[in-house]
């Protein structure tokens, strides 16, 4: 992201995510489950959940409710929060999967035996069936 705004944390990582794909949202909770997260400190951290078409969980993490909604004013405190930000952005950026139409493809191969040339006794060693030997008939 080129443009340094005051964004808070909140805005500027669900803006990138929108950006990326319309299927990517994030979730808020205040609480989480003492007995799996000791560290949770209530009143104090908010659990952030990245979900992909509001259901499935691809990212949790905690982070301070200061952190998360205050927007940023000093510039080395922008600085900190979007290197934090573009790293989870850049993660899911290269984990999406384009379209077929989007990606240019350089060469197409073939597996077709008869562009390959192959003899009758080669296309059946591939393929799995036997070649076929005649039989010598007892005298």
């Amino acid at each position: 992201m080129a443009r340094m705004t005051t964004e808070s944390y909140e805005k500027y990582l669900t803006r990138g995510l929108e950006s990326i794909s319309d299927k990517l949202s994030v979730k808020v909770y205040k609480l989480c489950p003492y007995d799996t997260n000791p560290i949770f400190t209530r009143g104090e951290d908010l659990r952030v959940q990245i979900r992909w078409e509001k259901s499935k969980i691809l990212l949790e993490f905690f982070v301070d409710k200061s952190f998360w909604y205050v927007s940023n004013k000093v510039k080395e405190d922008k600085l900190y929060m979007r290197s934090i930000a573009d790293h989870k952005l850049k993660m899911f950026e290269d984990a999406i999967i384009r379209n077929e139409n989007e990606i240019k493809v350089i060469a197409e191969g073939s597996y077709s035996l008869e562009d390959h040339k192959l003899t009758e006794q080669e296309n059946r060693s591939l393929t799995g069936n036997k070649t076929r030997r005649r039989k010598r008939k007892k005298v």
